[in-house]
């Protein structure tokens, strides 16, 4: 994983995680996911458990009847979860990915369409020391890693 992948990540998690999920319509989480993440939906491993979780959003927009939509919609909640929990950090997000994609298939292009504001609120998120510090510790990791497999 390089430094863009571990932005685009943020990056997608910050554009969902400070407001409610009902305001979110299904294709625009959808095109986040495109044009920040760009995994391809045959890499998505689906979400197998409660479909209740989702049921005040899809009484807002309609049942959900496409597996790979409904897992990007429950990813998103799962972030929005974490932001209003003691357990917003940038492990427990990476965790949470990882059990949906393979992180390294994120794309290594820098996502340049981030509203200022968004990049604000990265920006003063990554200033606290701890998330510098995970930030660091992740990209030593990866790059470790990949001269270990290559």
């Amino acid at each position: 994983m390089v430094r863009t992948q571990l932005e685009n990540l943020i990056k997608f998690t910050f554009l969902f995680v400070k407001s409610e999920l009902r305001f979110y319509d299904p294709s625009y989480i959808y095109e986040k996911w495109e044009s920040v993440l760009s995994v391809h939906d045959d890499d998505l491993k689906l979400y197998t458990g409660d479909r209740t979780v989702l049921s005040e959003y899809e009484h807002v927009w309609g049942i959900i009847t496409d597996d790979k939509v409904y897992t990007k919609v429950n990813i998103v909640y799962q972030l929005k979860q974490l932001g209003l929990s003691n357990s917003f950090s940038l492990p427990n997000i990476i965790e949470l990915f990882e059990k949906y994609i393979d992180i390294s298939e994120v794309s290594v292009n820098e996502s340049r369409h981030t509203h200022p504001l968004l990049i604000d609120a990265i920006s003063k998120w990554m200033l606290v020391d701890i998330n510098k510090n995970e930030f660091k510790s992740y990209l030593r990791d990866f790059s470790i890693d990949s001269l270990l497999i290559d």
